[in-house]
């Protein structure tokens, strides 16, 4: 949920605001003069979104995800079933 609030109602709704972003793709966008400015996530969201930055700039790690794409996708795959006997779990 994405919520528009001016600075000076996001000063006074500080602590609400902070409850609010616990909850999954909640995001408040700050405005100063009715421009956006600021955007506040929780902390979680903001290091999934690190660490997703982090892989998509990675050309190894993107090459192996293409790669794995287009095995699932020629239907070179392994049922997970015969995975787990496999490893014995």
């Amino acid at each position: 949920m994405k919520k528009f609030l001016s600075a000076t109602e996001a000063r006074k709704q500080l602590f609400q605001l902070i409850k609010a972003l616990e909850q999954p793709d909640s995001e408040v966008v700050i405005t100063v003069d009715s421009k956006p400015k600021i955007v506040m996530i929780s902390y979680d969201e903001y290091e999934g979104l690190l660490e997703t930055l982090d892989i998509l700039s990675d050309p190894k790690a993107m090459k192996g995800i293409e790669e794995g794409e287009a095995d699932i996708k020629a239907g070179r795959v392994v049922p997970w079933e015969d995975v787990k006997k496999e490893l014995n779990l």
